[in-house]
């Protein structure tokens, strides 16, 4: 598992079937015992401070890594709609997160809706 994983839950609970479908690998040796992954997920069950959640890497299960981002940016590896959604709405998540006042929030800004602009068009093709 590397940083900028796109992963989903392992296991999931009937009741959290509706949170917690995608997320992104952020830190990786995180928790008490150093033994754990810090996600960004689209709806987090629990998080930090900073909107992260300590995760065993066990419980994860990797859907998605910087080789297939290249393969589905060069065509070789078209995402689903579905797939291609999730990703839209946890880049979206993540931006609400941020205070619209910092700096940070307007390249974030910026960043996400040019990303999302490609997977749209994406869809399209």
């Amino acid at each position: 598992m590397k940083i900028g994983d796109l992963v989903r839950p392992k296991y999931l609970l009937p009741s959290h079937y509706e949170r917690r479908r995608i997320g992104t690998v952020a830190r990786l040796n995180t928790g008490w015992d150093h033994s754990q992954v810090s996600v960004l997920w689209n709806k987090p069950l629990w998080f930090d401070d900073e909107g992260l959640s300590s995760e065993y890497a066990e419980n994860l299960e990797v859907i998605g890594d910087r080789e297939l981002f290249r393969k589905v940016e060069k065509k070789q590896m078209p995402l689903t709609k579905a797939e291609t959604e999730l990703i839209i709405a946890s880049l979206q998540s993540h931006l609400l997160r941020h205070d619209p006042d910092t700096i940070i929030y307007s390249t974030l800004r910026r960043d996400i809706s040019n990303l999302v602009k490609k997977l749209l068009e994406s869809i399209e093709d």
